[in-house]
């Protein structure tokens, strides 16, 4: 085997470990557990009345945490569903789990949240059901489910299920997720939702996806909006993609977006891919692109990556 092909890969990922992307990350959040005045513009008094929230922190442990109770006993219903989730929220799905889910109203849900809220605060499972239940309960009473989720004095909570709801509001009524998100207050929040509500409209009108994300979210944490949305669009049109990438000016928007159109190119037209990239003018944007580009080039066709370098 020829040796330029056997060190292709690392030549090739070697390409962009100048381009600082420190700097390309979402910077560090404060997850404060303060309370914030966040309130939606419709909440639910009925809902407000039913959930009481879990005031304390509640962030996802790792596995082999031990459960503290604090509450009372909890019921067989919410025990079921403990019972079928894994140790990490992150596993594979359970159809049983889910379809436990499904078969519960509104109320239910309501009552089991307020239940997990004040008992075994520490049980690593808890994360996904909760979820899980949020997610629900959104589609069956949005505004209901806002008004819970707007309950949770802990920040990182609050993120997590207001970031649930909204992607489930956002699927039908995209005027109406953004007006809950309007009224918060909390960065954290807000850019855990606007991050759901991104992610749902880059799926149709990536163009109104850009927009919500320069009016929303600061130039240091687009990084993940950006890829997002230029992902679904170059998938959908990609001279279109290509023309709008035209348009950006900051050198990390350059970047962000160059990337992912090369690597999305590569995948089906690697000569496009390779012209779409020597013809960024940007220095640092041009070297990552086109480092997108090779990489997903060579996963493929080593020497035709190999090529493209020489």
């Amino acid at each position: 085997m020829d040796k330029r092909i056997a060190s292709l890969l690392s030549l090739a990922a070697g390409l962009g470990l100048g381009l600082g992307l420190g700097q390309l990350l979402p910077s560090g959040s404060n997850n404060s557990e303060h309370a914030d005045g966040d309130s939606p513009k419709h909440a639910s008094k009925s809902a407000r009345s039913t959930f009481h929230g879990n005031r304390t922190s509640d962030t996802p442990k790792l596995p082999g945490a031990k459960p503290v109770k604090t509450g009372g006993p909890r019921s067989a219903k919410l025990n079921a569903l403990l019972d079928l989730t894994s140790h990490h929220h992150s596993s594979t799905h359970d159809p049983e789990f889910y379809q436990k889910i499904q078969k519960l109203s509104a109320g239910e849900v309501a009552v089991l949240l307020d239940e997990l809220g004040n008992g075994f605060k520490q049980d690593p499972r808890s994360y996904k059901v909760r979820i899980s239940l949020f997610n629900h309960w959104a589609k069956l009473d949005p505004e209901g489910a806002w008004a819970a989720a707007m309950e949770h004095q802990n920040v990182h909570l609050r993120s997590q299920t207001a970031s649930a709801v909204i992607a489930e509001i956002a699927r039908t009524d995209l005027a109406k997720a953004r007006g809950l998100i309007d009224g918060l207050t909390h960065n954290n929040v807000k850019q855990a939702a606007v991050s759901s509500l991104v992610a749902i409209m880059s799926r149709d009108d990536p163009e109104g996806a850009l927009r919500l994300v320069r009016d929303e979210i600061g130039q240091s944490n687009r990084y993940g909006h950006l890829h997002s949305i230029f992902q679904n669009w170059v998938r959908q049109d990609p001279d279109a993609a290509i023309a709008k990438f035209r348009t950006l000016k900051g050198s990390q928007e350059l970047q962000q977006a160059g990337g992912v159109i090369a690597t999305a190119l590569a995948a089906n037209d690697p000569e496009r891919a390779i012209q779409f990239a020597n013809s960024i003018k940007n220095w640092n944007a041009r070297s990552n692109a086109l480092n997108s580009a090779i990489r997903t080039i060579a996963s493929e066709d080593p020497h035709r990556a190999l090529m493209h370098l020489e």
